[in-house]
């Protein structure tokens, strides 16, 4: 433990700091050096994890609304994969919470997201901690759907050629710029 809030008050440092100011540079190359892990693989510096609303019964940009009762997240949870703007090659961290809740206005799945340690991860993570990032994606598949009935059309104020998406597949949760559901942001860390 003593370790990773030593590399935490270094990275601190380090980033307080111009690194051309940083006069010992060969100090804090043996510092890392000696508190890097043998396998050659980054020193961990604490759990980079953030929350999210995935999902609401909101309509979404595409004129959706899913039932999160119905929404299905076994085979999801299996490979928790979190993508950068839905790209299966883009990988940038694991699920390691995700919560149904159904017993307020507007039900919502949330998730704990732990972000990996590569560029794009890391980029991703520091935008979302500067406000720079909000929304999430939550990607699935359609099990059972139908056209709104004349009282949900009231309810969710949809409007013509809306869907209620009555069961589904979770298959992925992406970070992306421009969410197509209102609800589905960065809530904390």
């Amino acid at each position: 433990m003593a370790d990773e809030e030593l590399l935490s008050a270094l990275e601190r440092l380090r980033r307080a700091l111009p690194l051309p100011e940083f006069r010992d540079r060969s100090a804090w190359d043996r510092i890392n050096r000696r508190l890097r892990p043998k396998s050659g693989a980054v020193a961990p510096y604490g759990p980079r994890r953030l929350r999210f609303i995935a999902a609401t019964e909101e309509q979404t940009a595409d004129g959706e609304v899913l039932r999160i009762a119905g929404l299905d997240s076994d085979c999801f949870m299996r490979d928790p994969r979190v993508l950068w703007d839905h790209d299966p090659r883009a990988r940038i961290g694991r699920v390691v919470l995700l919560a149904k809740v159904l017993d307020v206005e507007i039900p919502r799945v949330e998730v704990t997201v732990e972000f990996a340690r590569d560029s794009l991860a890391t980029a991703t993570y520091g935008a979302y901690l500067n406000g720079d990032l909000t929304d999430v994606s939550a990607a699935y598949l359609h099990v059972a759907r139908h056209r709104p009935e004349q009282e949900e059309v009231r309810q969710f104020r949809l409007r013509a050629g809306s869907v209620i998406v009555d069961r589904a597949d979770l298959s992925e949760v992406s970070c992306v710029r421009i969410g197509a559901n209102p609800g589905a942001r960065i809530v904390g860390e």
